[in-house]
């Protein structure tokens, strides 16, 4: 059992936390690429509010969710190009987060180019954005197979869970409640009977699903077996936990 000032070091992920640090040195998917569009969204991320949002490049961009002049959520604004312009006074950012205009500014006025928000880079891959939230320079964004496949099937799924990071990913190598939990859950229990489904049983598949699991990051948990076009039996990769806050995640 962890003591309360282990439990708070391991599932605080702000920023200048431990965790938040350790966290921002992997990409972690933030959006579906075909839900993000010229209109502004909202999105929570390590605890960090920020807006994402495609360019008329294609090219997608996030940022820190306030305007700099009076914290007016950018999600309420607008892309012009490949900016987004504050719907309150009109300070217009690049993707970067400098500011490039700002109308009711004396002409020749160069406060602008003082003025920038925090962005991070994002990359697209199978489907996803990905964003990298931690220090210079960015690793490579890891090319997983999986999501470059173009053959058979892909689905991509979301859903929220309200609980911290940590409490979902420690449930990855808990292996003696696949019995109790799911067995009982999928009437496996009721066939096979309660003995014949004991954890020896659970460790021997265990054993056999390690030979097909290799883990890139601490959030992620990655499944192979036959073919990716069969979907009952097929190819899978999930981010366990993409943490919104200290509190909740979201999961692909």
């Amino acid at each position: 059992m962890l003591t309360a000032e282990e439990n708070e070091k391991l599932t605080r992920i702000g920023s200048g936390t431990p965790m938040g640090e350790v966290l921002r040195r992997y990409w972690h998917p933030v959006g579906c690429s075909e839900w993000v569009t010229k209109k502004p969204q909202r999105v929570k991320v390590l605890g960090e509010e920020l807006v994402l949002y495609r360019g008329a490049s294609g090219r997608t961009a996030l940022m820190q969710l306030r305007c700099a002049h009076r914290s007016v959520a950018l999600d309420y604004g607008r892309v012009e190009g490949d900016c987004i312009r504050c719907p309150y006074h009109g300070w217009l950012y690049d993707a970067t987060g400098q500011c490039l205009e700002q109308p009711a500014e004396p002409a020749g006025s160069r406060y602008k180019d003082e003025i920038r928000l925090a962005a991070y880079p994002t990359q697209e891959l199978g489907g996803l954005v990905f964003a990298y939230m931690g220090p210079e320079p960015a690793p490579l964004l890891p090319l997983y197979d999986l999501l470059r496949l173009e053959d058979g099937v892909r689905m991509i799924q979301v859903g929220n869970v309200n609980a911290n990071w940590m409490n979902h990913v420690e449930n990855i190598v808990d292996i003696s409640h696949l019995a109790w939990l799911h067995g009982y859950l999928s009437r496996i229990r009721r066939k096979a009977g309660h003995l014949s489904l004991g954890a020896h049983r659970i460790r021997r598949r265990q054993r056999d699903a390690d030979r097909r699991h290799r883990r890139h990051a601490p959030l992620m948990l990655r499944l192979s077996a036959g073919q990716p076009v069969r979907l009952a039996a097929g190819r899978g990769q999930r981010w366990r936990a993409r943490p919104l806050d200290d509190l909740s995640r979201a999961g692909r």
